[in-house]
């Protein structure tokens, strides 16, 4: 099979786990819905397609950690329903059996999907940026609608991507021509609707739970945060090849982080039963992880969201809360980025209010948050976070009512993650100028 069909699908589904991020549990077999639902795509397939001999696989996902990049994937496999089944279901492959099973893996229909109403040309950077390599180019999208400030595009396969159909029999052959003949009346019957960011409700979460770690101690979340600053939980699973390879190297980063007050804790997601809990326990030993990891509790996925991907890191204060965009993906440099744009957050300056009013619309630096409550006085000690694409920073305002921020221009969202006591919490989503500016945002007293 060609390399780039190998590096972006391996990336998306957790097969063989080779690259960053596991999209989900090892394949049991092609999904039945044809919808893409969690991208904003509604699909009605034609009788060819839901009656076809060959196996049809559909996979989505956000794989932007929750920077508003979404694919989508509709594929033609050459195996036949119970051929399919039958490689599909065992529990290990030879590396010659997945060669072939990947060879055999045909496009049909790709989409990938982009919010705030950035357009081609910004798509084809920062998904390439992802990816490290030439996902695709302008030329081979296609706009096919929006919704909101989100758009949606048909990504035409490369000739290498295509290029696959010559490893089918000829009668799947065949097939995938008949199929690639009705795409334009898939394509034409597509609905759109805006895409909710995964981790827009996440962040500010408070964090709450009791479980017993992985020698039988009972441990509750009080126990484990108020230890550190900042805590990252990360979502990891015995079958997943990504998280087990980076276990030396967050060993090695809890050391790192320990000088910091902070540290990092694991959630073995599929350690349910006394056999897996073994396993990882040897996994943990042959890696020599020392810092904590604990078992999952009941409702665990909906307090830790690990849809985007495994493994899936968070970062929870001291008090509980998650503070930041979790990390999709082992990826060592950006758990590190996100520790170091939590920790050190630039200082407030000081102004008087007057002045800084005065000056806010012309300050050559920074970004300005003001606070004040419904008599227009200023609130301190009000804790503001900033949401840059990678990482959202926090910062308390000082006796003026203000917070700044020193990241370069352009649009940013801000949220109020805490207020003083005697104030109501205030959840809206503000939205900074693309220029140095001043926002200013009004909470009430209880």
């Amino acid at each position: 099979m060609k390399k780039s069909r190998m590096a972006w699908w391996m990336i998306l589904v957790c097969f063989a786990c080779f690259l960053s991020a596991c999209g989900s549990e090892p394949m049991k077999e092609s999904k039945e819905s044809n919808q893409f639902s969690d991208i904003g795509i509604t699909m009605e397939l034609p009788d060819e397609y839901k009656n076809s001999v060959g196996t049809i696989d559909t996979y989505s996902s956000d794989i932007s950690s929750g920077d508003g990049v979404y694919v989508g994937f509709l594929d033609y496999i050459g195996y036949t329903k119970k051929d399919y089944q039958a490689i599909t279901s065992k529990e290990d492959l030879s590396e010659d059996e997945i060669n072939e099973y990947y060879s055999k893996v045909v496009p049909l229909i790709g989409f990938v999907v982009i919010d705030q109403d950035r357009d081609a040309d910004e798509l084809v950077d920062t998904i390439n940026e992802i990816y490290g390599e030439e996902f695709t180019t302008k030329e081979r999208l296609t706009l096919l609608g929006k919704a909101g400030d989100c758009s949606f595009f048909y990504n035409e396969a490369s000739e290498d991507d295509a290029a696959n159909i010559e490893n089918l029999d000829d009668e799947l052959k065949k097939e995938y021509e008949e199929l690639v003949s009705k795409r334009k009346d898939v394509l034409d019957g597509l609905k759109f609707s805006e895409v909710a960011r995964p981790y827009d409700d996440l962040i500010g979460k408070k964090v709450s739970f009791e479980t017993t770690d992985f020698e039988g101690n009972k441990v509750s979340s009080e126990e484990i945060f108020r230890k550190n600053e900042i805590t990252m939980v990360n979502v990891w699973a015995t079958w997943c090849h990504n998280c087990l390879d980076e276990l030396q190297d967050l060993e090695a980063l809890d050391k790192e982080l320990a000088k910091k007050d902070c540290g990092i804790i694991g959630l073995c997601g599929d350690a349910e039963s006394d056999e897996v809990l073994e396993s990882a326990k040897t996994i943990l030993a042959e890696n020599h992880v020392t810092y904590q990891n604990i078992l999952p509790f009941e409702g665990w996925k909906d307090t830790f969201d690990i849809s985007s991907g495994w493994p899936t890191s968070f970062f929870v204060d001291k008090d509980g809360t998650i503070v930041g965009m979790p990390v999709v993906g082992a990826l060592i440099e950006r758990y590190e980025t996100r520790f170091e744009e939590l920790l050190n957050g630039e200082p407030s300056q000081e102004a008087t209010t007057e002045d800084a009013k005065e000056d806010s619309d012309t300050d050559a630096g920074a970004y300005r948050i003001y606070v004040y409550d419904q008599d227009a006085n200023p609130v301190e000690g009000v804790m503001v976070q900033f949401c840059t694409d990678e990482v959202c920073e926090l910062a308390p305002t000082d006796s003026n009512g203000l917070a700044s921020f020193f990241d370069p221009e352009g649009v940013y969202e801000v949220h109020i993650l805490k207020v003083p006591k005697g104030y109501k919490e205030n959840t809206k989503v503000y939205l900074t100028e693309d220029t140095y500016s001043g926002l200013t945002i009004n909470i009430e007293k209880e």
